[in-house]
């Protein structure tokens, strides 16, 4: 340089990971940032299989691919983000599903190179592609043996995908003017998928679940149900959610019976009877409802908390199971008649161990 000083420029770069065996890694994030010599987090040449990782940050300028691999990939539930490049697989057999992957800025996000000799040999299915470069790149791809689905393409600022063969894909967002050698066929749309948040103003804050009126978001992303997936039906991309609206849970205790049996009554309700003049009666109601009445005359202050707990809960429904262990799954739902529950035993002495005279009262309709 300018003060005679000799600088020394290196080219060796390094990997995370060398796979040379069959190898599984699940539930690690790799982390390029600051690594100055970190080219990729794994470089393979035998089968892979990856689930639940993070992969972030490798910014190489040569815009190597964060991950390498030229034997098969199975790659499920992972996320792939902020890399210069995301994955390359140099095979003919793959498996991507329920990956996310954003922000890979320069080059492909998922770049297969193979031919998918039987159907299903190479499939990419409930993932989502936002903000890369490319989307998904096929390329030397067969055309019909390929199976692209089920996924969410939005935002890639060069193709969403790039196949080298023309092959269709079904049951998407995704739009093929932005795309090569791609149909978007059954179940398609080009419309904007609606994400929770896209991390536009921060890029920490990007949530790539698709919004849902059930969360409480002001409309249901297209992508909602969209999936060809049935029982259950499935969104596209690659949130692997079912979402069952407000529901309520239950808590179990498990009592003794008291003694002396339990009490059942059927209660009429809106009786009424007539007479005539020929001495005839008439009688008519509008309900039966079953009343039961569990009076437990002497009762340990373990079972009578749980009793409590019962008591105190919200929801006033109960499912009682009157023999559980000869009969577990038969029950009626009951609702408890709040009213005055003793909280003592007769002699004060015996509080700590228990109480008495615990009364409670269910109620059902009959019919």
């Amino acid at each position: 340089d300018t003060y005679g000083k000799f600088i020394k420029n290196t080219s060796i770069y390094y990997n995370g990971i060398t796979v040379s065996a069959a190898t599984t890694i699940n539930g690690i994030t790799f982390d390029g940032k600051d690594q100055e010599y970190l080219r990729r987090c794994i470089n393979g040449t035998a089968a892979l299989t990856m689930k639940w990782c993070d992969v972030h940050n490798f910014n190489d300028v040569g815009a190597y691919a964060c991950l390498r691999n030229t034997a098969a990939c199975d790659i499920e539930y992972s996320v792939v983000h902020d890399n210069t490049s995301g994955i390359y697989s140099d095979e003919n057999t793959g498996i991507y599903k329920y990956n996310l992957f954003y922000r890979n800025a320069h080059a492909s996000a998922l770049r297969i190179k193979g031919t998918a000799a039987s159907a299903d040999d190479i499939d990419v299915r409930h993932n989502t592609f936002y903000n890369n470069s490319i989307g998904l790149w096929l390329e030397d791809n067969g055309g019909t043996n390929e199976t692209v689905k089920n996924n969410i393409f939005s935002e890639n600022t060069t193709y969403d995908i790039n196949a080298t063969t023309a092959m269709t894909t079904t049951y998407s967002v995704i739009s093929a003017a932005k795309s090569v050698n791609v149909t978007a066929g059954t179940g398609c749309t080009t419309a904007n998928p609606l994400f929770v948040n896209t991390g536009e103003y921060d890029e920490d804050d990007t949530d790539l679940q698709i919004k849902n009126r059930l969360l409480g978001d002001y409309a249901d992303s297209p992508a909602y149900m969209m999936g060809d997936d049935t029982a259950p039906d499935r969104d596209a991309g690659a949130w692997d959610v079912i979402i069952i609206g407000e529901s309520e849970s239950y808590q179990s205790v498990n009592i003794t019976k008291p003694i002396n049996g339990i009490d059942v009554d059927y209660e009429i309700v809106g009786a009424r009877k007539s007479r005539s003049k020929a001495g005839t009666t008439r009688s008519g109601k509008d309900a039966v409802i079953e009343v039961v009445v569990v009076n437990h005359d002497g009762i340990t202050s373990a079972n009578y908390l749980r009793l409590l707990d019962m008591v105190l809960a919200d929801n006033y429904e109960v499912d009682i199971l009157w023999n559980p262990t000869t009969y577990p799954n038969d029950y009626y739902t009951y609702s408890l008649i709040y009213e005055t529950v003793s909280g003592s035993a007769k002699n004060y002495r015996n509080n700590e161990t228990g109480k008495q005279d615990v009364k409670l009262r269910f109620e059902r309709a009959f019919s």
